[in-house]
C-alpha cells in the first residue's frame, strides 16, 4: 500500500503511521524534531530529546527511525554504516503500528557502543519506548483531517 502523506503540527509526514507515531511521542511528553538532518545521504525520521524519569541527571539526544514493521537484517546493516554526529547518544529503529498488539512493538539499537549498550537500552525503554507504546492507541484515534 502506498503511504498517505499526513499533516500534524504543521508538518507533512511521509505517511499516516509516522504522523500517529509523532502524536504518540507528543502524548508521552517526548520532545521531538522531524527529519533533523541528512548524514551520508540518510535522513532519520526523528531526533528526540529525552530526560529519563527518576534519573534527573540523565538526558539523551537520540535519533529514531520509525518503521511500521520489524526491519529486515539488510536494512539494519545499511543503517549501521551511517555515520551520525557525535551530539547524538544513540540511534535506534522503533517498529510497530497503532494497529498492532502492543507485544508486536519493539526497537533495535544501531551502533551502540558495547560498554554503554545496557544502560542506554534501559534508559531508552524507560524514557521513550514504554511511554510511546502506552500512547499509540490513543494517538490512533486522533483526527488528522481536522485542524486542531
Amino acid at each position: 500500500m502506498k503511504p498517505i502523506p499526513t499533516e500534524y503540527k504543521q508538518i507533512v509526514f511521509r505517511s499516516k503511521s509516522e504522523a500517529i507515531f509523532a502524536h504518540a511521542m507528543t502524548l508521552s511528553g517526548a520532545q521531538w524534531e522531524y527529519e533533523p538532518g541528512n548524514w551520508d545521504g540518510y535522513t532519520p525520521d526523528f531526533a528526540v530529546f529525552l530526560g529519563v524519569r527518576g534519573w534527573p541527571e540523565i538526558y539523551l539526544n537520540v535519533l529514531v527511525e520509525y518503521k511500521p514493521s520489524i526491519p529486515t537484517d539488510t536494512y539494519v546493516q545499511r543503517l549501521q554504516k551511517v555515520k551520525i554526529p557525535d551530539c547524538y547518544d544513540a540511534f535506534f529503529v522503533f517498529y510497530g503500528t497503532a494497529y498492532d498488539n502492543p507485544s508486536a512493538y519493539g526497537w533495535i539499537g544501531i551502533n551502540f557502543e558495547e560498554e554503554r549498550e545496557q544502560p542506554l537500552s534501559a534508559a531508552i525503554s524507560l524514557a521513550f519506548c514504554d511511554p510511546v507504546i502506552d500512547k499509540m492507541q490513543e494517538a490512533k484515534a486522533y483526527r488528522f483531517d481536522l485542524k486542531q
